[in-house]
């Protein structure tokens, strides 16, 4: 029964949300001094085994920007690897994120932090408890329009988080990924619906 719910509540992921994951990394890698040094201390900090965490994202977005481009089938063992790489990431943003927060946050509104904290910790637990799969990856070629309009709008959504907000990399990197996990899809549907309906009507 608790097996069960569980499932229900495993992310899924695509090649574009993937994809535009990565394309996020490279843009903070490229223009945060402080995410270097956060992630380099993360990763090869003293309390932590940075090696395979490494190799893991250096995996990741190596697969997930390959794939997108290519009508090249996934094997179960790069799912994996996307799956954990994208989980990885979800969790440092969630934690990263969590405690900038909560270190903001007053009164009932702590509990938001808490709660982001919480769902990365889940998230790793899953993965370790095989509950999240190779299968949590669709398997949904990605499609060219897909590809340049998520990467239109995840650029604009970078670009005002960073620049003009100057929202914490955490945060930044926290609405982008909202955005090509949860959103994507819906504003691509929105934009050929749109477009169908102007082309009818010329």
């Amino acid at each position: 029964m608790m097996r069960k719910l569980l499932y229900k509540i495993v992310p899924k992921y695509t090649e574009v949300g993937l994809f535009l994951m990565s394309l996020t990394f490279l843009l903070l890698l490229a223009s945060s001094p402080l995410f270097r040094k956060e992630m380099y201390d993360l990763i090869f900090g003293e309390e932590s085994d940075g090696g395979p965490a490494f190799f893991l994202i250096l995996a990741g977005m190596f697969l997930s920007t390959y794939h997108v481009f290519t009508k090249r089938l996934i094997t179960k063992g790069e799912k994996r690897t996307m799956v954990a790489f994208a989980v990885l990431l979800d969790a440092i943003i969630g934690v990263e994120s969590g405690f900038y927060v909560l270190r903001q946050a007053k009164g009932v509104w702590i509990i938001f932090p808490i709660l982001n904290i919480a769902n990365a910790v889940l998230l790793v637990i899953l993965l370790r408890a095989k509950i999240i799969k190779e299968d949590s990856l669709l398997d949904k070629q990605a499609k060219r329009t897909e590809v340049i309009l998520g990467t239109i709008f995840t650029l604009l959504i970078f670009f005002i988080s960073h620049y003009i907000f100057k929202n914490y990399w955490a945060i930044t990197f926290s609405i982008c990924t909202s955005y090509a996990l949860n959103l994507s899809e819906a504003f691509d549907d929105f934009f050929f619906r749109l477009f169908k309906t102007l082309k009818s009507k010329t």
